[in-house]
């Protein structure tokens, strides 16, 4: 739910920018395409970051299996930050691409134009995230 609330936000966000530089689409349109693609590369991210989770061997590392007491719990949290870098680079990557032509082609806005209105999301994006983050104590909780 958290994830699509920030989605919208950004879509919502999105719209007002490029309809502020001087987009044609409706509100509507614009907040569709940009969850379709928000939507789209969240799966592929999600696909490649798994993906690299089980090429790193993981679960090797992860004691299954050990039946001494003292488990050591490092290797599993390594792979699973190198699995989080991996997923962000990938969604990053991805997002690059194709929120921009996203933009182009609902907004019937010229490149220069699309690059502003993306700059602007993604420093507002940047804020959001470290917002979320500063605002959990920049700690990640796992509860069973």
């Amino acid at each position: 739910m958290a994830v699509l609330c920030c989605w919208l936000a950004l879509s919502a966000c999105t719209h007002a920018v490029a309809r502020t530089i001087g987009g044609k689409a409706s509100f509507e349109e614009s907040v569709t395409i940009t969850v379709q693609v928000f939507a789209a590369v969240y799966v592929v991210a999600n696909f490649v970051a798994l993906i690299w989770f089980m090429i790193r061997g993981s679960w090797t590392f992860a004691g299954i299996g050990r039946i001494s007491p003292s488990i050591d719990f490092s290797p599993p949290v390594r792979s699973f930050y190198e699995t989080a870098r991996a997923y962000f680079l990938v969604q990053g990557i991805l997002l690059g691409i194709y929120c921009p032509i996203a933009l182009h082609n609902t907004h019937r806005i010229g490149w220069r134009r699309v690059i502003v209105v993306f700059g602007i999301v993604f420093v507002l994006g940047i804020l959001l995230n470290m917002t979320l983050y500063f605002g959990s104590g920049g700690r990640i909780f796992f509860r069973k």
